[in-house]
């Protein structure tokens, strides 16, 4: 249903860059319909408060992911995680964005409950991915057994997330890709 020519994707999409931008807290809807060039009224026609809008922007990213996961399934586990820590990167190139997941858990503990859980939620499904992804390495002794699988996981899942903080403290996008490469060398038998 379109409000005035604006549409609830075109609402979620510019919703998502000023959630990577400034997080959930640093924008409002009346800064999400100026951007839309709508009044904030409109906004309520399609998602009842700012925390449906959070639900939505979190389903709306888990569902691009999946699409985005989906065209690396051949690649090899190693690449996978390149191409992952990449997304980071490109994110950090466009004006020092988070990836969601980054963006929210900054006001976590101002979020409400259903806002926390559904967070927690994906978080916990791409640290699943990661896992899976480690677990493919080992299985095809690409990456090494040193240490269990979920601890490997959780290693490059807090490497991935960490490298865009210090990413846009230091303005600089590079500190993702040199972290990517440590994450990989530590990985490979």
């Amino acid at each position: 249903m379109a409000v005035h020519g604006m549409t609830r994707a075109n609402a979620i999409k510019e919703g998502r860059v000023l959630l990577q931008t400034f997080g959930f807290n640093g924008f409002s809807f009346q800064d999400l319909a100026e951007k839309l060039g709508l009044r904030k009224q409109s906004l309520y026609v399609h998602f009842e408060t700012k925390e449906d809008f959070a639900l939505q922007l979190l389903e709306d990213y888990r569902q691009t992911s999946a699409a985005w996961f989906d065209t690396i399934k051949e690649f090899e586990p190693d690449q996978k995680l390149n191409a992952w820590f990449d997304r980071f990167y490109n994110f950090a190139c466009e004006g020092f964005k988070y990836c969601p997941v980054n963006a929210f858990t900054g006001d976590y503990n101002s979020l409400p409950k259903s806002i926390q859980k559904s967070l927690a939620d994906l978080a916990d499904e791409r640290r699943r991915w990661v896992e899976s992804i480690v677990a493919e390495g080992q299985k095809k002794n690409i990456f090494h057994k040193n240490l269990p699988t979920k601890t490997l996981a959780e290693l490059v899942v807090t490497l991935a997330y960490g490298a865009q903080q210090v990413a846009r403290l230091s303005g600089d996008p590079e500190r993702i890709k040199s972290v990517k490469k440590e994450a990989l060398k530590l990985l490979e038998k």
